[in-house]
């Protein structure tokens, strides 16, 4: 039984009390000054004192907190579903509709800001975008228009709307 006497006195005596050898009580109530009833005792108040609401109404405490937090996971592992990425092809895409439905790039980068915060391409940058999206549609169109001429039956050219003189 040595090292006792670094543990809590209550504890170590409620150790020899459950778990001791016969003589084991006598012994350690000589050793350490006390009566064998005094041990029975310590060894009585840490069963009591484990069975107490403290260590339950604590486990509770943790189960409610640990049931928050998941809560909380789910919540925020919802919104993230939700989010938008900013990156270089978000800016691209959204910059390329923006011109194609007729707004200017200031505009667009004002818009564009809303989303991306700091992380918004300057205006030059967005034109840089757009024209490199506008390269990648015109190879497109080509492949498009050589495959889908032969079945057009009836179509006006641009040239006649456009056309400076128009006569």
């Amino acid at each position: 039984m040595r090292g006792i006497a670094s543990i809590p006195k209550r504890l170590a005596n409620a150790f020899v009390v459950f778990f001791g050898q016969h003589g084991d009580i006598s012994r350690e109530a000589r050793k350490s000054g006390q009566t064998r009833q005094s041990m029975y005792r310590d060894a009585q108040g840490v069963v009591e004192q484990m069975q107490s609401a403290g260590p339950q109404a604590e486990l509770e405490r943790l189960r409610l907190e640990l049931a928050e937090q998941r809560e909380r996971a789910q919540q925020l592992a919802a919104r993230l579903e939700q989010s938008i990425e900013p990156s270089d092809d978000l800016a691209a895409r959204f910059a390329s509709m923006a011109q194609a439905e007729g707004v200017s790039l200031p505009v667009t980068q004002r818009l564009l800001s809303v989303v991306l915060g700091k992380q918004t391409p300057s205006v030059s940058s967005l034109g840089r975008k757009t024209a490199e999206v506008a390269e990648k549609s015109a190879r497109l169109l080509e492949v498009l228009d050589a495959h889908v001429r032969p079945q057009v039956r009836q179509a006006a050219a641009d040239e006649i709307f456009l056309d400076a003189d128009r006569s």
